[in-house]
């Protein structure tokens, strides 16, 4: 299993905990599974990810219950940096594109050059390099 069949494993569990889990409970469970769902990623490229994703939920004015369900959201970013992302079966959209663009580039020199290659190959693709 990868890392981020793992990762909505862990979502899929958090839906179902009865009683529900609470809203703080659900950040800090998401944020541990996408943590360590990223593996070798710099820690600072996974926070940043992580916080531009909590601002997304916060803007979405979505109610507290669904974060748990906002959070599988965060799947294709696993797959991007296990090298395994693909386009059709969860797009990114162009926004968080050229949000990853720029965190990415902050990042770049604590990531592995292939890793960074990978993604930068795909921001490229985009069109936005």
């Amino acid at each position: 299993m990868d890392s981020a069949e793992r990762f909505y494993r862990h979502l899929d569990k958090l839906q179902q905990a009865n009683p529900p889990v609470s809203f703080r409970t659900a950040v800090r469970e998401v944020q541990k599974a996408f943590e360590e769902a990223m593996g070798n990623v710099p820690e600072t490229l996974i926070e940043a990810i992580f916080l531009h994703f909590l601002d997304s939920f916060n803007h979405s004015e979505l109610p507290e219950e669904k974060f748990v369900t906002y959070s599988y959201r965060l799947g294709p970013y696993i797959d991007v940096f296990w090298k395994r992302y693909d386009e059709k079966e969860d797009p990114i959209p162009t926004e968080e594109w050229k949000f990853l663009k720029e965190a990415v580039s902050e990042a770049a020199g604590e990531m592995d050059l292939k890793l960074l290659t990978y993604i930068m190959q795909l921001i490229m693709d985009k069109g936005l390099i």
